[in-house]
């Protein structure tokens, strides 16, 4: 009994986590979804951001293999604007090869697709506490405030 309550109290002790996904990475950058606000053509950063700006190669032996990492070298605070429009590469040819539980999906063409940074986005929230998680998480609209 004893054991049980034991493992019951670490148990409750774990935090829960959350975090929030979305598929405009690339209409961001380096602005972080809560620090962005949105014009009629650009999404800028409401406070400013420090963002690598030169990244150099840096080569490691790991016995007979070499690796290259890349070591940012130079760092920028700033304010960063960018256009709404962006682009993104997809898949727009997706099609199932094979059948039934051996079948899969394959890409058989990307291209680059233009798109816009909408004022309301979907994004999901998924919460994790220990080995639970609720993932794929929840949907909810984020709507970006505007720029002053």
């Amino acid at each position: 009994m004893k054991t049980f309550i034991a493992i019951l109290a670490m148990a409750t002790m774990a935090q829960a986590s959350t975090r929030i996904e979305h598929n405009y990475q690339a209409a961001l950058g380096d602005i972080a979804l809560e620090n962005a606000c949105v014009t009629a053509t650009t999404v800028e950063s409401k406070t400013p951001v420090r963002h690598c700006v030169k990244l150099v190669p840096v080569v490691r032996n790991e016995g007979d293999q070499q690796y290259t990492d890349w070591v940012c070298q130079t760092w920028k605070t700033e304010t960063l604007r960018y256009s709404r429009n962006y682009s993104v590469t997809e898949c727009t040819d997706l099609r199932q090869v094979g059948h039934g539980e051996a079948g899969y999906l394959e890409c058989f063409k990307y291209e680059k697709v233009a798109k816009f940074l909408p004022s309301t986005i979907t994004v999901r929230e998924v919460t994790e506490h220990g080995d639970y998680s609720n993932w794929p998480g929840v949907d909810k609209s984020f709507t970006f405030p505007a720029c002053n």
